[in-house]
């Protein structure tokens, strides 16, 4: 998540709400699995991934 907050210009602790909004806007469940260590895309993830590539 710091890498990636990094490379967005976001604060860190602001990556969680990020992606809650992220995924509101695309429609989708859970796009990270955020328990995981590290955090992971999840199989919703790998799908809008897919699609918007």
């Amino acid at each position: 998540m710091t890498a990636a907050a990094e490379l967005l210009h976001v604060a860190q602790p602001s990556m969680p709400q990020q992606i809650r909004n992220l995924e509101r806007e695309l429609g989708v469940g859970q796009l990270v699995d955020q328990s995981a260590l590290p955090p992971i895309e999840s199989v919703d993830g790998e799908g809008a991934v897919a699609e918007n590539h």
